[in-house]
Parts: structure tokens; C-alpha cells; sequence
């Protein structure tokens, strides 16, 4: 397999506090310090940070107000440089 996901970030592969969770067996993520995208979300994910979206539902605009969340976790599987590489 290429990759593989879960449905939702409740059963199966979980991201619990910047590790990857299955069953009883954790495992930690690993980036790079200076990956900005990564540390942003990393941080709105550990301060739940809210936000506000609009949409258009049968001709009437709501307001819809969340917060950062995981929806599901995705494993990649990826060759570099001749070595076999997994991303979550």
C-alpha cells in the first residue's frame, strides 16, 4: 500500500499530543524545527484555537465557529534517497 487512513481521529491511527497512536502503541512525530507550516498548526491544534468560516446553505449565509482540530490521520509511505519513509 501507498497509504492509508482512518475515517475519523477517534478509532483506528490517532494524533494525540504530537504522537501517532494505535492500540496501546505510541509513537512520536518527528519534523523539522525550522518547518513553519508544521509548528503553526501544531500550536493551533495545542491551544484549540477557534475560527470563524461562513457558508451558503439554501440561499442563507451562516456563520460557523470552530475550533483546530484533527479529522483523521493519513500514513504515506515514500521512497527518499533509496530509503523507505512514512508520513503522517
Amino acid at each position: 500500500m501507498v497509504s492509508f487512513e482512518g475515517k475519523t481521529n477517534t478509532t483506528g491511527w490517532r494524533y494525540i499530543n504530537q504522537h501517532l497512536v494505535y492500540n496501546d502503541m505510541s509513537t512520536p512525530l518527528k519534523w523539522k524545527g525550522n518547518d513553519y507550516y508544521v509548528s503553526e498548526i501544531l500550536s493551533h491544534l495545542e491551544k484549540k484555537t477557534p475560527f470563524t468560516y461562513t457558508i451558503k446553505k439554501k440561499g442563507e449565509t451562516q456563520t460557523i465557529n470552530d475550533f483546530y482540530h484533527v479529522k483523521y490521520v493519513r500514513i504515506v509511505r515514500k521512497m527518499t534517497r533509496g530509503n523507505v519513509r512514512f508520513f503522517c
